[in-house]
């Protein structure tokens, strides 16, 4: 029987690109505006490797390993105000140069709006979760840490008043499609993601939002034949027909003739956060609260048996360009993940991002997609029935801030200090990956100039960085960029 796949890439392409191309011929002649930067980056760390988080929740852009130097060119367009039904655009190239010399799109995305509802294809820049994007350590689901998958989206991103509330309720959601690389233990897996909010309060002085995320790794070509997968799914390709798409977004077990795994739970490597958000609009600040309640499967996500794991942020913003217009505390704690060892069908070994199926773990093109603050093994060999993601059980403290030191010149600042615990030693035939538990700092002061040499296109960043394991020696590290943006003609 010939093999059909549910998704085509090329033909969800072509599809979408007539689709825009009818709707800008529908929108009117409008001017717009488009944008171009070109940006050089360098950077370099003492310890032969870049500190934390100078590499850190920046998508991918600089190679953690050794000096790293980058071009980025890009070219934008913007949503046009004012305009119901509208479209924008965004394309950027980075190049490395030297060593680790490589080039490829780290954007290229098309976005179509009418009204409320959105919709986008490509590579684009985003994160989910309730988290703030620009002091946090980064969300659970999806930081900005790796270089954005490719997919395409569709649905309420902003929040919309439910109607006869009078505001006080309103939802917010998207649903998308992705694909994961080619070079990983199983090539090509889809990827399935999903998000739901629901926020009370409207024109009160307080708001709270509660929702849910959901991220799966599906489908993709043959697993590998290695000794430690059982026979059943060996040099196989994981089920992906449209019943077992619909098995993803519903999590549900396997269609017929799956393997015994994916019939007896679900089709798939499932993760994600139940988020609860509360924000307070004072005199003339907004705090702010919330909590990622992360999930591997059932034990978390409808149980709790993992207890308080999660991501934990209290936050205070200000409007306006004055000394402190953010400051943030974070805690992270993932140590219990149900306890350490399977004690029923639902529960024990969560084991966060890893999947003895998908080995490659939640990561793309070799980094993590969630939180930086877990840790991938050096040298990974993926015959070796070794987790890809050697570190998952953490507890860490993180504190944020920004400002204005003058008005055209930014400043953040991030802190953290995290406590490594490896992953159980259940999952490792009684030994942990990091030897008893090890401290580690992290620190980064950043500034932007904007109008550098009185210049009005032209920005400087500037950012110096630690970073110290327990029994290591500090790596100290700097970074440099410029950056020319301006309007075509």
């Amino acid at each position: 029987m010939t093999e059909c796949r549910f998704f085509s890439t090329r033909g969800l392409a072509v599809w979408f690109a007539l689709w825009l191309s009818w709707m800008a011929g529908t929108v009117g002649a409008q001017e717009r505006t488009h944008i171009y930067e070109a940006t050089l980056t360098t950077a370099a760390g003492t310890e032969g490797e870049l500190p934390l988080w100078l590499h850190a929740n920046r998508h991918g852009l600089l190679n953690p390993k050794g000096a790293s130097a980058s071009l980025q060119l890009g070219l934008h367009s913007p949503f046009r105000e004012g305009k119901k039904l509208d479209w924008a655009y965004g394309v950027e190239v980075v190049g490395r140069p030297a060593g680790d010399a490589t080039a490829w799109l780290s954007e290229a995305y098309v976005r179509a709006r009418y009204g409320v509802l959105a919709a986008w294809a490509g590579r684009m820049p985003h994160t989910s979760g309730l988290h703030h994007a620009g002091l946090s350590s980064g969300s659970l689901t999806v930081s900005g840490n790796a270089v954005p998958l490719p997919q395409i989206s569709a649905g309420l991103p902003e929040y919309v008043a439910v109607p006869f509330t009078g505001g006080w309720l309103a939802v917010r959601g998207m649903f998308s499609h992705g694909w994961f690389e080619e070079d990983r233990f199983t090539p090509r897996p889809y990827l399935h993601e999903k998000y739901g909010y629901l926020r009370l309060g409207g024109p009160w002085f307080a708001n709270g939002h509660v929702g849910l995320v959901h991220e799966v790794q599906w489908g993709g070509g043959r697993v590998p034949e290695v000794p430690f997968l059982p026979e059943d799914i060996r040099g196989k390709k994981p089920p992906q027909s449209f019943c077992d798409f619909l098995s993803v977004v519903f999590v549900r077990p396997a269609c017929a003739d799956a393997p015994f795994y994916e019939a007896l739970n679900q089709v798939g490597n499932h993760l994600g956060t139940w988020d609860f958000g509360l924000d307070v609009h004072l005199r003339d600040a907004t705090f702010s609260a919330y909590y990622q309640h992360i999930f591997d499967d059932n034990s978390g996500a409808t149980r709790f048996r993992n207890t308080l794991d999660g991501l934990w942020g209290f936050g205070l913003s200000w409007p306006g360009q004055r000394p402190l217009t953010g400051l943030l505390y974070e805690h992270l704690y993932t140590k219990n993940q149900s306890g350490p060892g399977p004690k029923d069908p639902d529960g024990g070994s969560d084991d966060y991002y890893n999947n003895f199926v998908y080995f490659s773990g939640w990561s793309y093109y070799n980094r993590i997609v969630g939180t930086p603050l877990f840790s991938l093994r050096p040298n990974w060999d993926r015959t070796s029935g070794l987790a890809f993601i050697n570190n998952n059980r953490v507890m860490a403290h993180h504190l944020g801030a920004e400002g204005f030191l003058t008005p055209r010149l930014h400043y953040r600042a991030l802190v953290t200090f995290s406590r490594n615990y490896g992953r159980h030693a259940i999952l490792n035939d009684g030994a942990d990956d990091l030897p008893g538990a090890r401290n580690r700092w992290a620190f980064l002061a950043e500034i932007e100039q904007e109008r550098f040499f009185a210049r009005e296109n032209l920005s400087l960043q500037a950012a110096l960085a630690f970073e110290k394991w327990e029994d290591e020696a500090v790596n100290l590290g700097l970074m440099f960029s410029l950056c020319w943006r301006d309007a075509l003609p």
